[in-house]
């Protein structure tokens, strides 16, 4: 990924950097940014052949997300249900020392 992202970063105008940097995202299930990415490598692309993969990948990419088969995002904090977590095993931990 480290590789994708450098490739991408060295030449923004490049479609198979963007393409590939694109596809790892689909195929790690990532299907938001995917979907992202593989839009710019379509705007990217220069011939048929080209524009025909990154459709290609797209039209799989909105069928994944259609079928829910996708890694959730993790955009809510995790705070509230940590401390529920710590809070009942303090309660449960101090009945069992009362009893």
């Amino acid at each position: 990924m480290d590789a994708l992202e450098a490739a991408v970063r060295l030449n923004r105008r490049h479609f198979f950097a963007q393409f590939k940097y694109a596809e790892l995202h689909y195929r790690i299930r990532a299907l938001h940014r995917a979907e992202e990415e593989t839009l710019k490598a379509l705007d990217l692309a220069g011939n048929a052949f080209e524009h025909s993969l990154a459709h290609k990948q797209l039209l799989e990419i909105r069928r994944l997300k259609r079928e829910g088969t996708q890694k959730p995002e993790w955009t809510k904090s995790l705070k509230g249900p940590a401390l529920a977590l710590v809070l009942m095993t303090v309660i449960l931990s101090m009945l069992v020392v009362w009893k």
